[in-house]
């Protein structure tokens, strides 16, 4: 049986784009879809290089005030 692990690093086989989830949070807490948009991406770097974690992650792009 052959088994296989894909992984798409920089759109090689999808493009992979976020503005859908942007503009759901957005619409969710009402806030302008391009504060969060880049508040998310201006936060992911750190997520992924354990920097911050996921709570201070998203309190980074929703603010303090949105509970999660």
């Amino acid at each position: 049986m052959n088994k296989t692990v894909l992984f798409d690093l920089g759109g090689v086989l999808i493009n992979w784009n976020d503005d859908w989830l942007y503009d759901e949070i957005s619409f969710q807490i009402h806030k302008p879809f391009n504060e969060i948009k880049s508040k998310f991406n201006d936060n992911l770097c750190s997520l992924f290089e354990s920097k911050i974690n996921e709570n201070e992650f998203w309190e980074n792009v929703l603010g303090s005030n949105i509970e999660i």
